[in-house]
């Protein structure tokens, strides 16, 4: 029902092309002012596919990857450039869509085109194409892609149950000095829990490519950590920069406790001496 009412405006006139239209900006490469693309813009498409999702509906982002002069790393609907094979947007925006998040063209409804957007920066012209599908496929993966996320989650299996068992042994000694009132231990470790991550962190932020090809070697005694986004378009999602963020939070979420861990004590001591002073 919500995709019908789609389909219909767009079939339309749409309510804001005659803004857009005032107010997009124009390719100026016959100007030839400085700072603006001295050639023809680049036609290109994308699929804003509506995705029906828990009663409600979807679309679908990819993140690109940080190669590109203009918009690597950007989330963004799939899509690209018009290749030679195609013979027109909404061809490129099938094939691009197929491509990029695995949903074949024949799966896809057209619900209808948007206009025409274009983006100064990298000189491209945009067609948006509206579509649906009844629901997104499984991500396509090879057997090394398989093996390698396999490896990943008896890696995650095993720090969960580290976790589970040293964070069992905290507690127990955790409740024994804080009911003998000895609170050295909130001093002690804050120091090795900022201490040992600033190191880490430090030196990851040196090179972080390098570190990050450093961590799969030891915890992986293969190559299969490499991935090719033709057989594997999972790590279009999971783009290098993704674990860097990561890092970069398990990092602050570790110091803002052992800070918090470290006030506690501060203020426990103080309260110690208070009472030996009086």
């Amino acid at each position: 029902m919500k995709t019908r009412k789609i389909r219909t405006a767009l079939y339309n006139v749409l309510p804001g092309e005659k803004a857009h239209a005032l107010m997009a900006p124009r390719p100026k490469y016959i100007e030839g002012i400085e700072g603006v693309h001295p050639c023809p813009p680049v036609n290109s498409a994308i699929l804003a596919l509506i995705v029906p999702f828990e009663n409600e509906l979807a679309l679908p982002l990819i993140k690109r990857v940080n190669r590109g002069k203009y918009h690597g790393g950007q989330i963004a609907f799939p899509g690209g450039k018009m290749e030679k094979e195609d013979a027109d947007a909404l061809q490129t925006a099938l094939r691009e869509c197929h491509e990029e998040i695995g949903v074949p063209e024949e799966k896809v409804s057209i619900l209808g085109v948007l206009s025409d957007i274009y983006i100064p920066l990298s000189n491209f012209n945009i067609t948006p194409i509206v579509g649906t599908t009844l629901q997104l496929p499984d991500f396509v993966m090879s057997t090394t892609g398989r093996i390698h996320f396999e490896e990943v989650k008896r890696i995650f299996d095993m720090i969960q149950i580290l976790f589970v068992v040293s964070g069992g042994i905290s507690l127990v000694m955790i409740y024994q000095n804080i009911k003998q009132k000895e609170y050295r231990f909130l001093r002690l470790t804050p120091m090795f829990s900022i201490g040992i991550p600033t190191v880490i962190g430090f030196l990851a932020a040196l090179d972080f490519d390098q570190a990050f090809v450093i961590f799969h070697k030891i915890f992986f005694r293969n190559d299969y950590w490499i991935f090719d986004y033709t057989t594997d378009p999972v790590i279009t999602i999971l783009p290098e920069s993704f674990f860097m963020h990561c890092f970069m939070m398990i990092i602050v979420i570790v110091v803002v406790i052992s800070l918090i861990m470290y006030l506690i004590y501060r203020k426990k001591r103080d309260l110690i001496l208070e009472e030996i002073s009086e």
